[in-house]
Parts: structure tokens; C-alpha cells; sequence
């Protein structure tokens, strides 16, 4: 897993880091709505580190939740044949847990479906328009 000297800043609201899910290799990020300090981005840095854990940990049981809550007008099948593309993290004013983002879709097609994690039980799935 990543520690704090592999993320590299972008400005005063991002932070750009390379990690391994699922035996993939991914360039992602972690977005601050407001800008981050240095001591910011350390008293925030383990709850990061935690849930890019879980995320490695939980890959297969997330996407069972992302399945379960598809939107009414998504195909259970398309979604079948997707893959995670991308994933990130983003951190809201006032608050030290991250939320999750994860795009499942296929490398050469784009993103199907994308959810928000917030304290890795509250999913929010939406089809990509």
C-alpha cells in the first residue's frame, strides 16, 4: 500500500498518487474542497491510507454492492462485463474521512457506472450519461 511520501501535491487541493487494486497498477488522486495544508493533508492522511486498504481488501464484495444497487435503467449484464477504470478520493470541508469514487466501465468504451463511498457503507450508484 501507499504511504504519505507517494503522493505527490498539484496546487492547494490535490494530491496525485500511484497505487495497486485488484493486481491493476492506477494513477488517481485525492481532491480537498478547500485547500489543504501540509498538517491537513498529514491529520487526514490515515484515514486515506485505510480506505485505499479496504478498497484492495473489499474490490470483489464492493462490486457486489454496486451490482445490488444498480439504477433501474442499467444492465445488470453490461455491468457484468465492466471493469474498475478508475478510482479517487475527495475529501469535503470540515470532515477527515474520505469519500470513494469508483468508475467500473471498459478500458476502450469509457465509463457504464460510478459510485460514491462515504464511510464504506452509504453507496451512491449512478449510470454515466
Amino acid at each position: 500500500m501507499v504511504d504519505e511520501s507517494g503522493f505527490t501535491r498539484f496546487g492547494s487541493h490535490f494530491f496525485r498518487f500511484i497505487c495497486r487494486v485488484g493486481g491493476e497498477e492506477y494513477a488517481s488522486g485525492v481532491y480537498f474542497s478547500e485547500p489543504c495544508s501540509d498538517e491537513r493533508f498529514r491529520l487526514v492522511f490515515p484515514a486515506i491510507r485505510d480506505t485505499l486498504s479496504w478498497l484492495e481488501q473489499h474490490i470483489e464484495e464492493i462490486r457486489g454492492q454496486v451490482r445490488r444497487r444498480l439504477p433501474l435503467d442499467a444492465s445488470p449484464a453490461v455491468f457484468d462485463s465492466t471493469e474498475v477504470v478508475s478510482f479517487s478520493l475527495s475529501v469535503h470541508e470540515n470532515e477527515n474521512e474520505p469519500v470513494l469514487n469508483v468508475a467500473y466501465g471498459a478500458s476502450n468504451d469509457g465509463v457504464y457506472v460510478s459510485v460514491q463511498i462515504k464511510n464504506r457503507s452509504e453507496y451512491s450508484v449512478r449510470l454515466n450519461d
